[in-house]
């Protein structure tokens, strides 16, 4: 998902790293939340990820 996100990023802008973008980017990467959840684990683990990426950024 990482380089998905970053991928996102460096193509369309920062407006990417947006958290109402999560949804979009797993819906896209996996084919919705429950299969995202099934590899990566639960919401609240994704989310965590999604700000350590936005975190790491923005350093």
């Amino acid at each position: 998902m990482r380089d998905y996100i970053l991928s996102a990023y460096e193509q369309h802008g920062i407006d990417e790293l947006a958290s109402g973008r999560i949804g979009h980017f797993l819906q896209i990467r996996y084919g919705g939340t429950s299969d995202a959840k099934r590899r990566l684990g639960s919401l609240g683990d994704i989310r965590s990820a999604f700000f350590n990426i936005q975190s790491h950024l923005y350093r």
